[in-house]
């Protein structure tokens, strides 16, 4: 209530017709107002906000980050709400952002992550696989422990489903290893700078 009260205050115009409050602004309480909803497990109703942020984002050049930020957004409605196909169409999206920094080449990582999830639900193996192996190469080598360990253990779990037991047992322990060392720092990353990437910070 008070985040949709504050976007009609934002959108409303002082007497010398100027909003009281930029595009940014308004935007963001568009993000939180979607977060709220996906929290309360009405992704359904999210999904809508997320995709106006998207609409008035790309109308008012908003930074990229953030777009693509939101087009993961989109994409997590979309599985949420069993909406599979165009789930991987925004995550496809995504991944077609211009890698112009860390950020972005993280997300993209993480985004093939999750593909990978709906291409297993699907039976699409080979495809998942192809995306996890390039997600756990990226992620676990610069640092982001709890991803990489996830995409390391769904790895084991898939070769072992193809009784495919060498590689199984190497993702397993690669998993094993991440996890020990993610209790060990008491951190989901290598580096404590990383905390500062957006897509997890």
């Amino acid at each position: 209530y008070y985040c949709m009260e504050a976007i009609k205050g934002y959108r409303a115009r002082d007497k010398d017709g100027q909003l009281f409050a930029s595009v940014k602004d308004t935007l963001i309480m568009y993000s939180i107002t979607g977060r709220v909803y996906r929290e309360l497990g009405m992704s359904d109703t999210a999904l809508p906000i997320y995709l106006k942020y998207l609409e008035i984002g790309e109308k008012n050049n908003i930074e990229i980050t953030n777009l693509m930020v939101h087009t993961g957004l989109v994409a997590a409605c979309y599985i949420e709400t069993k909406q599979y196909a165009k789930a991987t169409e925004y995550y496809l999206k995504a991944l077609e952002f211009p890698e112009v920094n860390q950020s972005i080449i993280t997300l993209k990582h993480e985004y093939m992550r999750r593909m990978a999830m709906i291409y297993l639900g699907m039976g699409k193996y080979s495809e998942a696989i192809e995306l996890l192996i390039k997600s756990y190469d990226f992620l676990s080598a610069n640092g982001f422990l709890m991803q990489s360990q996830s995409a390391a253990s769904t790895l084991g779990e898939v070769f072992d489903r193809m009784n495919d037991k060498n590689n199984s047992v190497y993702y397993f322990n690669k998993s094993d290893e991440l996890l020990e060392e993610l209790l060990k720092r008491n951190s989901i990353y290598r580096h404590d700078t990383l905390k500062y990437t957006i897509s997890y910070g």
